[in-house]
């Protein structure tokens, strides 16, 4: 009897230890971000890389042309960061997800939650025609250029 009861304490053990290295591993497989890939195989982000030579119009009554840096987003595979967007500083750098064409900035807040920033553009031959460009109650049409 007493083995008998040995035996079903062993079986119980191993079934408990199985059950938390499946849930473990669940954990850890979901944990694992996708990195976009196109058809051919390369990230979709790099087209969207470097300095671009923002322009704005209307024009802002500062300078209306003004140098934005795109860059990978490393906390994040599937997004950029465009650093100095509305001319808000380098050291200001909202997220923005990309297609193989297409720019989105989500709303959000940035500069310590005192500008909310959004946008929209389209890249056709190497350039970035925005057709919503927003920074607060400021919104301009912009193109970027690549420099």
């Amino acid at each position: 009897m007493k083995s008998h009861s040995l035996l079903g304490q062993f079986r119980l053990k191993n079934i408990e230890f199985v059950w938390i290295v499946i849930f473990s591993l669940m954990f850890v497989l979901q944990a694992c971000e996708d990195i976009e890939i196109s058809p051919d195989g390369d990230d979709e982000r790099t087209p969207w890389l470097g300095q671009w030579i923002c322009t704005e119009s209307p024009n802002k009554a500062t300078q209306n042309a003004y140098i934005v840096r795109i860059m990978i987003d490393p906390d994040n595979s599937a997004q950029v960061k465009l650093y100095n967007y509305f001319q808000l500083g380098d050291d200001v750098a909202p997220f923005a997800i990309v297609t193989s064409s297409t720019i989105t900035v989500p709303q959000q807040q940035v500069a310590g939650g005192s500008w909310t920033v959004s946008g929209f553009g389209i890249m056709k031959n190497n350039v970035i025609e925005w057709s919503s460009y927003k920074a607060n109650e400021l919104s301009f049409k912009a193109t970027f250029r690549r420099l």
